[in-house]
Parts: C-alpha cells; sequence; structure tokens
C-alpha cells in the first residue's frame, strides 16, 4: 500500500475501552455527526480498477474535542485470508473467498489524507485492515468541521460479497474511505463483515463517476446529467430485444473508447452505491405516494434474459413505496431504483439508499416479494439508521414483518399449500396461513433449543440462526404485536416513531420507550422476554370447570396454565365445527388462570385459533367439549411426512424395500411420528418379512430428548434401538438370526457460543445381542448372548479448514467365557489443501486393554471390520456371513485399525492383524490431482502378535488407491502395496491371488439416516 507513513496499533479494542471509560458514570445526551460528501472517480474496466479522489466534510456535532476519527476502508476486507470477513466465511462454512487467486482479490490503497491541506497519519488496526484511526494535525473542537481530502484507488474484486464485478457488471457498494459512528457510545469502528451489516452518518453526498459511455448505471442519488436521462428514458421505451442463443447470455460488448461522467446528488443519505453493466435493459415507472402526493421517479436495470419477470420490477418498486409510505411515512428521496445483480450475500438482494440490487428472479410473485424486503429496507436501515451490526433485528426483523405485510395486501390472504398442486397439498396436510412458514422455520431451531435471543450483534448467531431468528422470530414477533395491540394502533406506533427518528440513529431502547409511551400498555413480555432471551411462549389449555353465572350472563370457565418462560397476550376461541364462533383476547400471566368464555353451543375451544402466536407446543392448545378424551389429538394415518399438525396425532408411513443374503427381498413398512419437528417421544418402526427367510424381520427406535434450561449441559436424550435380522445361512444348520438391542444416554455438553464450531458429548452406551446358536430353530432356539458397555467423550470441531473428530472409550465387553475392558481413543483430522476444497485425510487410533481378552471373541484387529468381525451388529451388512462373492468384500474401515482389507490369512487359526492386546494405528487418505473423487491411501499400524501366530511382525500396511463416489458414504479400495506379512500369509490365498480380489467397498447406511437432516440443516 501506498500514501503516508502508518503505524500499526495493537487492537481497536483498547480504544473502545478507553472510550467507554471516558463517558463511564455520566449521562450522556444524544447527538449525531454530520459528513459530507464530494467525491470523483474513473472506472477502468479493462484492469477492474477504481481511480478517485474525496472530501469529506466532518462536522463534529458532539459535545468532545475529537483528536482522531476511525475510518472504514471496506475493500481492504477482501486484501488477503486474515480479516474479519474472511474469518467469519469461513466459520459458515463459505470457502469461495478463502481459496480464491490473489488476482481475485481486492483491497484499497494510494490514500495521501490531509485535513484542513495539513498532511495526516493513518494508524492501521493491526487485526482489521479495513479499519484505520486517521490522526487529525489538530484538534476538532465541538461544532466545528474539518474537511477531509484523499486521492484512492480501488481494485475491484471478483464478487465474493458486495462489492466487486462479475466480468464488467459491477457492484460498487463500500467502496470509498469513510468515517465511521462516533455518537453517545463512542466510536463505532466495525469490520466489514458478509453476516453483518452497517452504521453510518447521515450527510449529503455529490458524487461524478466516469466510465465507457455504453454502460447503463444504476445509483444512490439523482441523476444530474440531462442527456443521460434521456437516453435512459428513451431505452425505457425501447422493446425488450430477444435473447435466441445461449451465448448471448453473459456477453458483454466491447468498451465504447468515449467515456462519459455522470453526476449524482443525494441527500439525507449515509451510503453511497452504483451499479453498472453495458447490457442493461431499462424501465421507468412512478409513483405518487399516499400521504404527501409526491411523486418519485422508479427504476428497473436487468439483463434481457431476464425479462419474465422483471420487465414490470419498476412497478413492483411503486408498489412497495406506496404501501411502506402509507402504514410508515412517506418515502423521503426523489427516485429509487432496482438493479439485477450477481450478489451473492444473503438471499438475492442488498439494499443502499434509493437502490437495491437483487440477484434472483424466479417467479413475478417471488421477485416482487423480494424487492419489497430491500426497498422496505429504506425506512428502517435508510432512514432511521439502525445500528445493524449490534442490533440486526431492528432491521431485518421489523421489514420482514412489513414484508408479509405487503405479501398480504398485494396478493390476498396467502395460503401455504398455494405453492404446492392441490392433491400435494391436501396429501401432506398443508392448510395453514402463508405466514405459517416463518413459525416453521422458527420453530425448527426452538423445538431443539437451538435458538438464541433476538437481541444479539449479527456476528454472533449461527448462520441459520441469523435467519431464523433475526428475520422470521422477529417478524413473528410483531404479527402477535400486531394482534396485541391492532394492526392500525402499531402503525400509528411506527409512523409516530418514524416521524421523531427520521435521519437519527435510535436503538432499542429508543422504540421500546416509544412504544411504551404512545400505547399505554406494558411490553415487558415482548422487548425483554421475546426479544431479549430464548424463553419460549406456550400457553396449556388445562380444562373446563364448572359454569359461572354473573348478573345475567353465563360463562363457560376454562384453566389455562402458562407453561413457558413469556408472558405474552393470547387469545381464546370457541369452535364450532371447524368455524371460530367468539374470540376472546387474554393479557398475558403468570401460572394458572380461569378465563370465562360465553355461554355458547361450542365443539372446542382453542388458544390461538389463527395461528398468530409463536407457541412452541401447540398440541395443548385445544380442549373439545365432548368425547372420551377430549384433550387427545384424533389419529391421523398420513403417507410420507408433513409439518407438525398441532390438531392431529400424525403417524407416518412409507412403504419401503430392504435386501439382505439371507432375508432376501424383504418389503416393509416404515411407520414414525416426526419428520421436522421432535416430539417428547420420537417413534420410528420399520417392520418388514423376508422373502428368501419368509421371516417376520425389521428394525425400531425411539428418542426421548429432554432439554436443560441452563448449566453446563444443554440437552440429555435417551435413545433406544433394536434390530432383527436374519446373518447366517449355513448348508447343516439353516438361516440363523440375531436381535441388537441398543440403549444410549447421550449428554449434549453446552458451548461457550451459540456459533462456535466446537461441539461435545458424553455418551454412555449398552449393546446387548443374541446370536441364533448352531442347530436350534426359530420355534426353540438357543441364543448366545452378549454385552457391550461403555462410557464414551467425543469432540467435533466442525471448521472447514481443519475440520477434527476425537472420540475417546472405556468398553467392557463380556460373554459367557471371556471379558475384556479396554481404553481407546481415535482422532479423525483433515488437512485441505491451499486453493482447493479438499485435502488430507488422517486417522488415527490406539487401544490398550485393561483387562485382556482370553479368546479369539473379543480380540482387536488391524484391517478393516467385515460383517462376522462386528460382533455387537451395530453396522448394516448385505452379507455379514460371506466369505466369497460381491457382499463378502463389504468392510467398515472406520474402526479398530481401519486397514481397508479383508484378511483370512491364518497361522495356527489366528488372523493376519488380529491382537489380544495394544494396538496402535493410523490411515491416510489423499485425493489425486484432476479428479478429486479418486485418492490414494496407506494404512499402517503396530499390534502383538497372539501367541499362536508367532511368525506375524509388529508393523503391518498396506497402501492403494481408491474411489469415492459418494464420499463417506460410498468408497471403493484397491490394496496395491503390501507389507511382507500380506504377501506371504494372505495374497497366497486362492481368494486373493487376482487383484481384483483384493477389493474392497464401504458403505456406510446409517449417514443416509433421513431423520438427521432437520439437525443438519441448523448446523447441529
Amino acid at each position: 500500500m501506498s500514501g503516508k507513513p502508518i503505524c500499526v496499533f495493537g487492537s481497536v479494542k483498547l480504544l473502545l475501552l478507553a472510550s467507554a471509560l471516558h463517558v463511564a458514570g455520566q449521562s450522556r445526551a444524544y447527538f449525531q455527526q454530520r459528513t459530507d460528501y464530494n467525491i470523483q472517480v474513473r472506472l477502468d474496466d479493462q484492469k477492474h480498477v477504481l481511480h478517485g479522489d474525496i472530501s469529506i466534510t466532518y462536522h463534529n456535532q458532539s459535545p468532545d474535542t475529537l483528536h482522531e476519527i476511525f475510518f472504514h476502508l471496506y475493500p481492504n476486507a477482501y486484501i488477503d485470508r486474515s480479516t474479519a470477513y474472511a474469518r467469519q466465511q469461513l466459520r459458515n462454512g463459505n470457502t469461495d473467498f478463502w481459496f480464491s487467486d490473489d488476482a481475485d482479490r481486492g483491497y484499497i490503497d494510494s490514500l495521501d489524507f490531509e485535513v484542513g491541506g495539513v498532511p495526516a497519519s493513518l494508524s492501521y488496526d493491526s487485526q482489521n485492515p479495513d479499519i484505520v484511526r486517521l490522526l487529525l494535525p489538530y484538534p476538532l473542537f465541538p461544532g466545528k468541521a474539518a474537511v477531509i481530502h484523499t486521492p484512492f484507488r480501488v481494485k475491484i474484486p471478483q464478487l465474493f460479497s458486495r462489492l466487486g464485478h462479475v466480468g464488467q457488471q459491477y457492484a460498487i457498494t463500500q467502496w470509498y474511505p469513510k468515517p465511521a459512528v462516533y455518537d453517545r457510545d463512542g466510536w463505532h469502528p466495525y469490520p466489514y463483515l458478509d453476516q453483518g451489516e452497517f452504521y453510518s452518518e447521515f450527510g449529503n453526498y455529490s458524487v461524478r463517476i466516469s466510465l465507457p459511455a455504453n454502460y447503463v448505471v444504476g445509483a444512490t442519488g439523482k441523476l444530474q446529467n440531462k442527456r443521460e436521462q434521456q437516453w435512459l428514458d428513451s431505452l425505457s421505451r425501447q422493446p425488450l430485444p430477444e435473447v435466441t442463443s445461449p451465448k448471448e447470455n453473459g456477453a458483454f460488448p466491447p468498451s465504447d473508447g468515449r467515456y462519459k461522467t455522470l453526476h449524482y446528488v443525494a441527500e439525507q443519505v449515509h451510503d453511497f452505491a452504483w451499479f453498472a453493466d453495458k447490457r442493461y435493459a431499462v424501465r421507468r415507472s412512478s409513483v405518487t405516494l399516499p400521504r404527501s402526493g409526491r411523486t418519485v421517479e422508479t427504476w428497473a436495470l436487468f439483463l434481457p434474459e431476464s425479462r419474465n419477470p422483471w420487465e414490470k420490477a419498476a412497478t413492483y418498486v411503486d408498489s412497495a413505496l406506496w404501501y411502506y409510505s402509507q402504514w410508515i411515512g412517506d418515502y423521503p428521496y426523489p427516485q429509487a431504483t432496482v438493479v439485477q445483480g450477481n450478489l451473492l450475500e444473503g438471499a438475492g438482494g442488498m439494499e443502499y439508499p434509493m437502490i437495491t440490487v437483487v440477484s434472483t428472479s424466479g417467479s413475478a410473485r417471488s421477485l416482487d416479494r423480494i424487492i419489497a424486503h430491500e426497498v422496505g429496507h429504506n425506512w428502517f436501515y435508510g432512514i432511521l439508521a439502525f445500528d445493524e451490526r449490534l442490533h440486526p433485528w431492528m432491521d431485518e426483523g421489523i421489514n420482514s414483518y412489513y414484508e408479509n405485510r405487503y405479501m398480504e395486501a398485494r396478493y390476498g390472504p396467502m395460503r401455504l399449500e398455494q405453492d404446492f398442486p392441490p392433491a400435494l397439498a391436501q396429501l401432506l396436510d398443508l392448510r395453514y396461513p402463508g405466514s405459517y412458514v416463518n413459525y416453521l422455520v422458527y420453530h425448527l431451531v426452538a423445538s431443539r433449543r437451538a435458538d438464541q435471543p433476538a437481541s444479539l450483534p449479527a456476528d454472533d448467531y449461527t448462520s441459520f440462526n441469523y435467519f431464523a431468528i433475526v428475520y422470521t422470530k422477529v417478524a413473528l414477533g410483531f404479527a402477535y404485536l400486531e394482534t396485541y395491540l391492532g394492526r392500525e394502533a402499531l402503525d400509528q406506533l411506527f409512523a409516530g416513531f418514524y416521524e421523531r427518528w427520521a435521519f437519527r440513529h435510535p436503538g432499542p431502547e429508543d422504540l421500546k420507550e416509544h412504544f411504551r409511551r404512545h400505547s399505554g400498555k406494558e411490553l415487558d413480555w415482548f422487548f425483554d422476554q421475546y426479544l431479549g432471551t430464548t424463553a419460549l411462549l406456550d400457553y396449556k389449555l388445562l380444562n373446563e370447570d364448572s359454569s359461572v353465572v354473573i348478573g345475567d350472563s353465563r360463562y363457560r370457565q376454562l384453566r389455562i396454565k402458562n407453561t413457558g418462560g413469556i408472558k405474552g397476550p393470547l387469545t381464546v376461541s370457541g369452535l364450532r365445527g371447524d368455524s371460530v364462533v367468539t374470540t376472546l383476547p387474554v393479557g398475558g400471566f403468570e401460572g394458572t388462570m380461569p378465563v370465562l368464555v360465553p355461554e355458547g353451543d361450542y365443539d372446542a375451544f382453542r388458544i390461538d385459533a389463527a395461528y398468530r402466536m409463536p407457541e412452541i407446543n401447540r398440541k395443548n392448545n385445544e380442549l373439545r367439549t365432548h368425547g372420551l378424551l377430549r384433550k387427545a389429538e384424533p389419529l391421523r394415518l398420513q403417507w410420507l411426512g408433513s409439518i407438525d399438525n398441532p390438531r392431529r396425532t400424525q403417524l407416518f408411513f412409507t412403504p419401503l424395500i430392504g435386501y439382505n443374503v439371507y432375508d432376501g427381498i424383504s418389503p416393509g413398512l416404515a411407520l414414525y411420528n416426526y419428520v421436522l419437528t421432535p416430539k417428547k417421544v420420537n417413534v420410528v418402526a420399520v417392520p418388514q418379512f423376508g422373502l428368501h427367510s419368509k421371516r417376520l424381520v425389521g428394525m425400531s427406535g425411539l428418542t426421548v430428548p429432554f432439554h436443560l434450561k441452563s448449566g453446563w449441559a444443554r440437552t440429555l436424550e435417551l435413545t433406544s434401538h433394536y434390530r432383527t435380522y436374519q446373518y447366517l445361512n449355513n448348508d447343516n444348520d439353516g438361516i440363523r438370526r440375531y436381535w441388537h438391542l441398543h440403549h444410549q444416554l447421550n449428554l449434549y455438553l453446552r458451548a461457550a457460543k451459540p456459533a462456535s464450531m466446537i461441539s461435545s458429548k458424553l455418551v454412555a452406551k449398552n449393546i446387548v445381542t443374541l446370536q441364533q446358536m448352531p442347530g436350534s430353530d426359530h420355534a426353540q432356539a438357543n441364543w448366545f448372548r452378549m454385552t457391550f458397555s461403555s462410557l464414551e467423550f467425543h469432540l467435533n470441531e466442525r471448521q472447514v479448514l481443519r475440520p477434527l473428530q476425537f472420540r475417546s472409550e472405556l468398553a467392557l465387553s463380556t460373554a459367557p467365557d471371556d471379558h475384556t475392558l479396554a481404553l481407546l481413543s481415535e482422532l479423525n483430522y483433515e488437512i485441505v489443501y491451499p486453493k482447493k476444497k479438499n485435502g488430507l485425510q488422517l486417522r488415527f487410533y490406539g487401544q490398550y486393554p485393561l483387562i485382556k481378552p482370553s479368546t479369539p471373541l473379543f480380540t482387536s484387529q488391524l484391517t478393516a471390520t467385515a460383517g462376522l468381525d462386528d460382533i455387537a451388529f451395530e453396522k448394516i451388512y448385505f452379507g455379514r456371513s460371506e466369505s466369497s462373492g460381491l457382499w463378502s468384500r463389504q468392510i467398515y474401515a472406520f474402526n479398530d485399525g481401519g486397514m481397508k482389507m479383508r484378511v483370512e490369512g491364518m497361522i495356527n487359526g489366528s488372523r493376519l492383524g488380529e491382537t489380544y492386546d495394544w494396538l496402535l494405528a493410523g490411515t491416510v487418505k489423499v485425493p489425486l490431482p484432476l479428479f478429486t473423487r479418486l485418492f490414494a491411501f496407506a494404512d499402517a499400524g503396530l499390534a502383538p502378535p497372539p501367541p499362536a501366530a508367532p511368525d506375524y511382525n509388529l508393523l503391518q500396511y498396506l497402501a492403494g488407491v481408491g474411489v469415492a463416489p459418494l464420499p463417506g458414504i460410498f468408497e471403493v479400495y484397491l490394496p496395491l502395496l503390501f507389507s511382507p506379512d500380506f504377501r506371504q500369509h494372505v495374497l497366497t490365498l486362492p481368494f486373493y491371488e487376482k487383484w481384483h480380489q483384493r477389493i474392497t467397498f464401504y458403505l456406510g447406511m446409517d449417514l443416509l439416516n433421513p431423520f438427521r437432516l432437520p439437525d443438519q440443516i441448523i448446523g447441529r
């Protein structure tokens, strides 16, 4: 970087601390600074560089004398892998920027600051290169202003987040040196993040942009060039060109050799963004605002191949401006523009004052929704200018509430089933309000106690919770508040708040105080409990007491209990059939309270019949007035799955077909009571019938979670699983059966931070297996019983570059004539290659017997586990007892030594790699160049041979190549290099002589469990 000499300071946190100490102990009155900008910038679209010059008039309207000003240099967020942006991307599992080439990254340089014509130096934050401290050459006193000037140059990165280019399409956002906010809480020099937005000072902008003459530009502010305005008007009237060839998509015309300079003026804004593309089609419209009658120009810039649905996009901007202005207050600016871009951030859109970029199309309705959402940000991000980094809910959540209102106003009451074919919607039982999808997203995490408070800073959220909490939970909350206060009253509150705080920086306490003062209601339950904690809303209809007569009126008396942690209001309705006869509002309360409903002919009473409350458990919201089981929901047998129906006890079913060598093809039926939402008791049963064995087989299981409110553990989970199949077809003894009975207690430990990539748990496990003995039939079977018990600790670090799983276990195995106690540990670790998305996979395993086994039954081994080696019957094998053929080659390569070959070599009855003693092993897997599904592997281990096999060496190894069509699920191995014992005692056997006979494969059927999908979605 060039410019003035710089000195590096330790951490901005120290300065923030000093600022906090400065204001400690005194009440700071509200103030806000002002920054006015004059910017000239030139685009070099061959080198993707901006050459700029900026003058900032900084008005110190604080009561403090300033000696420095913090600046954002946002383009430096893309300079290398050390930035806060890069680290957050990695934490959230996005490696695009991390593995990008240096040439595709960006930065800002050529800075040469002067203040009032006097040179000034910069001090860079050692942790964040996109934050600097401008050391003022003279004090800036209260009420005074300083003119700050510098040239600058921006290397525009490839589009990874918000600033960038895709070819010669440009998104120029967060692009110029910008003072950080200084307010009553001190400085706010936030580094750039993708998950987390901005906080900026208001001011006026005069911006001149020079670029090749054939670019179409959309920007913050009002365009001052009449000729350019006339050109855009002419483009808006032209018919859209037909795109007939896929090659036309994305093809940039040559840049005009002539340059034009566009001048934009914007007043009372806190940022300036612009977008440019030579291919843009243009559509213009206008809207008359409902309060002032003022006319606002609206524009849509988009690619011709996206004419459907973008041709009407400008009218969608019209609609958003009109509705938001009617509900909150008039849009104050002269124009609003929507641009089609390739933005990679968030859900496909990003807002700036007077302009928004949208990168998704889809249907006309979905485009209308996202445009409304992004345009709506002008009121909250733009005009009220909340601190989105510290309080993202104030922008995203409130705006999402109004977005839902907008869709209802435009398209009428929405229904969830409208997006599905009618037959499928009925089959999947999707008869809910359209807004119910927001409840489902929030409920997905809250029902698992994986949610977070809505009041956290943006970077504290997990990636999924940033959406589920900041957007959906808050939007649900304001819809709930609307039900309590009334829509008109809520709109008046927001309109009054907007009028009071427009072009200022209100915080959560200001919003709460305004609502409390002007509603006349106690709203701590909403701001403090619902938004400020993870407490859950849950009212329960207990029963109906005797009738009550008051005066001449008779009432039905219901008893309702608050079983949650939020003292929020509720509604109670009386129903006849599915129709609501009466609805009563009830104030929030704690404990149990009687509620009186006017006497009537009711079939049921229901809490929140309109689905407006974010109740965590709707199963206890209904009480029928007749029948034996008045609080029990009727059973609904339903194919495949659905969302949780609060009025039914759902039992889902799915026909399926299984297979193993001994049972043959086994048709069956999967029965289960949950899909997305866990129940108090989660049950799965899979009865099957083996067409070859003529036996009833299958599996079943249940899971009972107990969520802990506090302490070092978050969830206690009890699981039990049962499985029985045939496992051996002996010509003399016939087909034999096994039973696998598995009980497990999981204690999930609470992470220091919910967004932490590290998770851990303690496990207590007990497995009982029963094997049918030779010579016994199924009617009078003799059973061989074994028991496996263990205490385990699991640690999982889910980071992208260095994922790690560690397990340590104390394991006791017993049988009638033998037992063993062993301590074992396993470490799986991956080192991702630079500029790749895969890497070196390592596994280390060690085992030490505290009590050695006395028979071969419980010996350990260096080689992979084949079917009969799985004496606990934990894994699924298609040919568990096969010694030849395809199914004999199925192995499990991730326990014991894990060497990827099945062995039948014997010395005095002992297999190669078998041991009664300690064992150390390691494996490595390396993706091969060009095609990453191919890999090389090497396995090695140390194990003292058993006494019956003194000729075996301590060290064994093998190496080879493999292919992973489904990594971690289906992998195939071909060993090529062997230790001497393998060559002497294994490869000489008839069924290992040929190279193809040594091939083994792994099938991780347990990883295909569909019930794990919700946890994978939310990142658990």
